[in-house]
């Protein structure tokens, strides 16, 4: 069983480094297979995107216990932008999102509210966008991007082109790792043992500081929410090592 077991974890590390996302669904089946080791860590809880209770599974180095859906493969950081999204905006008013990092559940679901959406996976090249330089034939009300910026070496570029992308009082919600006790922004590491250490992954390029919110103000975006709250109650960042804005054009 402890072969079968480096087996898997091998895959998942060949898929990492090759970065051959085309075969990315292996990675939610390596998950469940890990969940046989730890079945306290499993149970049922409410899937937005499913609509319904689903058995959720570890994810994540650090294993976090009910975090990946069995039945759509969200994780429950997607869900909660799901949430979030509905909550803040109307399908009436802003109804077309151009979604970066999403799935077809995802997709399901929004539509299912009466949004309209685009969607951009990196691991389909018929529906890749650079979102350094999104060139589209039309603007969108809305633009989403979960846990992408800190994949992206130049990432004021992209806030600008999201920018640019958006229609006036469009809306942009972004969530992103960030080490809430820095202040400043930590691009320094290049080799991919250092940016494991210290970004948590190897393909993060950096880990945000507090300074972030000057970045994303001097693009020209109006931050109407962040959470978790700065210098508030952290308890929720701690679990889910993510901050999300809601930002405004």
């Amino acid at each position: 069983m402890t072969n079968y077991l480096i087996a898997i974890i091998l895959i998942y590390i060949y898929i990492c480094i090759t970065r051959n996302y085309d075969n990315y669904s292996l990675v939610p089946i390596i998950y469940k297979t890990i969940d046989i080791f730890y079945k306290k860590r499993v149970g049922k809880r409410w899937c937005n995107i499913c609509n319904s209770n689903q058995i959720h599974g570890v994810f994540g180095k650090d294993l976090r216990p009910k975090t990946l859906c069995y039945s759509c493969n969200s994780l429950t950081r997607n869900q909660e932008m799901i949430k979030t999204i509905i909550e803040t905006i109307s399908p009436k008013k802003h109804p077309n999102i151009l979604y970066f990092a999403g799935n077809t559940h995802i997709k399901k679901c929004l539509e299912s509210k009466g949004y309209k959406v685009t969607l951009s996976r990196y691991h389909i090249k018929e529906e890749r966008i650079d979102m350094t330089n999104i060139k589209m034939n039309k603007k969108f009300d809305v633009v989403v991007s979960e846990h992408v910026m800190e994949h992206i070496t130049n990432d004021i570029l992209a806030y600008k082109s999201v920018y640019n992308v958006l229609n006036k009082g469009g809306y942009y919600f972004v969530s992103f790792p960030i080490n809430i006790n820095k202040e400043k922004t930590d691009e320094t590491k290049r080799n991919i043992i250092g940016r494991i250490k210290n970004y948590g992954q190897h393909d993060h390029v950096r880990i945000y500081g507090t300074d972030v919110l000057d970045r994303i103000k001097d693009i020209g975006f109006y931050i109407t929410l962040v959470s978790p709250k700065p210098f508030g109650n952290y308890d929720q960042y701690i679990k889910d090592n993510t901050f999300c804005l809601i930002l405004k054009k």
